[in-house]
């Protein structure tokens, strides 16, 4: 008995033991649940706090997305309405426009019934036109008649000037265009020639009658230092120191032939001469040059080599201070 009683002790003792086991595993099963109760526990909240969290953010950019769609709503509302207006404008400017059409298509309508009554009228005046160039066509017959008929006389002029000029007798020959005709009269004369007319001093004194005086120094009054322009026009007074003008003298030598005549006086009462029986000057365009010819006379300062044209003028601008009177003079040949 005493080993069953030992065994049964012994048995005893290990359930005791097993019991005590079990407590203390039951606590730590417990422990373990209440630190599983508190992680779930903690991992709920903090799932519940992402989820709101994130629920609060969706709800937010909804709440943004409405108020955009809300405010694009608004924005489409009032588009349209605009538009409707505008519609509502244009209609009514359709209106005024089809009214305005309907007004002018019967202004059209009036202005082509004018139209046709004008067409009438224009045919009339067509009529009328055709009737006066049936008129000017007939006129125009009779004005080339009366062409040929002046050609006829034109022609019959023409041949009667040209017989007029062939004649010995010409109209030019018979106007004053010199001083001859003036006789032993030295004054002043009025000349005429080839459509030029101007007066002129006549001499009749210094080397026979019909000189026209050209220049004249009879005191020193008169400054013959002048421009181009002025010996070109002339100046001074034919009552004492003057020239006459080279445009003048260009004329009447181009005109018809010219002799040229000097006379020069100096302070000691010596008188010297020169003669050119041909003598012109040229027009401006070739700067009035002179051209002499067939010389005779008497140069004191030079009597023995005054035979060229170069000769005179050279004369009179070295010895100028010693001449008192001096004369140019010109007479038609």
């Amino acid at each position: 008995m005493k080993p069953l009683l030992i065994y049964v002790e012994l048995m005893r003792t290990k359930v005791e033991n097993h019991d005590n086991i079990t407590s203390i595993k039951n606590n730590e099963i417990e422990g373990l649940q209440m630190k599983i109760s508190q992680y779930e526990s903690d991992l709920i909240k903090n799932l519940r706090e992402q989820i709101i969290a994130g629920l609060r953010e969706q709800i937010i950019k909804k709440d943004s997305e409405l108020k955009q769609q809300k405010f694009d709503q608004q924005n489409v509302y009032e588009t349209i309405i605009q538009e409707l207006r505008n519609y509502k404008n244009i209609t009514k400017n359709i209106d005024q426009k089809n009214q305005e059409i309907s007004k002018f298509q019967g202004q059209i309508n009036s202005e082509a019934v004018k139209s046709r009554e004008f067409q009438k009228q224009l045919e009339e005046q067509k009529k009328n036109i055709d009737q006066k160039n049936q008129e000017i066509s007939k006129f125009h017959q009779q004005l080339e008649e009366h062409k040929k008929s002046i050609e006829e006389k034109n022609q019959k002029i023409s041949k009667l000037q040209n017989d007029v000029n062939k004649s010995d007798v010409k109209l030019e020959d018979l106007k004053e265009i010199n001083c001859t005709s003036f006789g032993d009269a030295p004054c002043v004369h009025k000349i005429s020639f080839s459509h030029y007319s101007f007066d002129v001093l006549c001499d009749s004194e210094t080397a026979g009658p019909g000189w026209i005086v050209i220049q004249q120094r009879i005191n020193g009054k008169e400054d013959f230092n002048r421009s181009w322009t002025t010996y070109r026009e002339g100046f001074g007074s034919f009552d004492g120191n003057f020239f006459l003008g080279l445009d003048k003298v260009h004329r009447l030598t181009s005109y018809k032939p010219h002799e040229f005549y000097i006379h020069l006086e100096n302070f000691e009462g010596e008188i010297e001469y020169a003669r050119y029986k041909q003598f012109e000057i040229a027009g401006e365009s070739d700067e009035y040059k002179l051209s002499f010819s067939e010389f005779s006379g008497y140069i004191y300062k030079y009597s023995s080599t005054v035979d060229t044209i170069e000769t005179i003028p050279i004369y009179l601008s070295v010895y100028y201070d010693s001449v008192k009177y001096d004369f140019m003079l010109l007479r038609n040949k």
